[in-house]
């Protein structure tokens, strides 16, 4: 299983498909083939130390790429693997990005877009448990609290542990109905 946590996606999306392949790259070619419909390839190389690695995928067809013969796309395809695994296990780790696949794909233009760096980042608030106690409803949030003496909410992508005694519950549901979101 494979759990991709997208920024302004409500809630985590998580593909669960047979694992097979005979490594971390075959595995995830194969995530991403059948979870995610997208053709890849990944290469992982180790070299003094450093770990790098290379993912090419093969994207949906744009209006411009649609007029191309498929017997072209496919062969653009192909030449593009092989460029790269017969390549990308020689090229020294320490170059950069534009360097790297310069080496790869030697009769290629690279263009490179700006970075962007992955942050983690959870959307998880008092305030948006304090809503979900609300759509939970009062009664339910007093039998657990009988039963458990307090309401402990985990949350599982950042670990924050959000706990209300009844005291708590009770200012949260006399609290303005206003702040209540759908």
């Amino acid at each position: 299983m494979i759990t991709l946590i997208q920024k302004k996606a409500k809630s985590p999306y998580q593909g669960i498909v047979p694992m097979e392949g005979n490594s971390i790259s075959e595995l995830l070619e194969n995530y991403m083939l059948r979870s995610e419909q997208i053709q890849t390839k990944l290469w992982i190389h180790a070299q003094d130390g450093i770990f790098h690695g290379l993912l090419i995928q093969k994207l949906p067809f744009n209006s411009r790429a649609e007029m191309l013969d498929p017997n072209t796309t496919k062969n653009t395809w192909e030449n593009i693997v092989a460029s790269a695994t017969q390549s990308f296990k020689f090229v020294h780790p320490k170059l950069k990005a534009p360097e790297i696949l310069q080496a790869i794909f030697p009769s290629e233009t690279i263009r490179l877009f700006d970075p962007t760096f992955p942050k983690f980042a959870c959307s998880c608030s008092k305030k948006s448990v304090e809503n979900m106690l609300r759509l939970i409803g009062k009664k339910e949030c007093k039998s657990i609290i009988e039963e458990q003496s307090s309401i402990t909410i985990h949350c599982d992508f950042c670990n924050e542990c959000y706990k209300y005694s009844e005291d708590e519950v009770d200012f949260v549901f006399n609290e303005s109905k206003d702040s209540i979101k759908h």
